[in-house]
């Protein structure tokens, strides 16, 4: 009777193509969350990019106040901080991030104003 069974068993061909078609199914579904996943990652690091900027500016801004607090000139202290450029005639300090430094793509520019006296 055992031996019966497993002949019926191998001849059922109608749950073969159900399973067939549920197998690709998932490496299809699985295939476009890792290609979903992949293309998140790209456009995040690009976000990155900015965000890492950002840091850097403010960074070099706290520093910038820092030198003040200490007593330097907005001008001497804007020396110490190489993103950082003084303009006498505007009495006005300018930090600028440039990423990649040899042909920028993201440019972010921070102006600090003296208030009036």
């Amino acid at each position: 009777m055992l031996i019966k069974i497993a002949k019926k068993q191998k001849m059922n061909k109608r749950g073969d193509i159900p399973v067939t078609i549920l197998a690709l199914g998932v490496v299809v579904i699985c295939t476009l969350a890792l290609l979903t996943f992949i293309i998140a990652n790209l456009k995040t690091n690009q976000m990155a990019l900015g965000i890492n900027s950002m840091e850097s500016l403010n960074s070099d801004i706290e520093k910038f106040h820092t030198y003040i607090n200490l007593g330097y000139s907005a001008e001497e202290a804007a020396g110490f901080i190489d993103s950082a450029t003084y303009d006498l005639a505007n009495q006005e300090v300018r930090f600028e991030i440039k990423y990649p430094k040899d042909k920028p793509k993201f440019i972010t520019t921070y102006t600090l104003k003296k208030q009036g006296e």
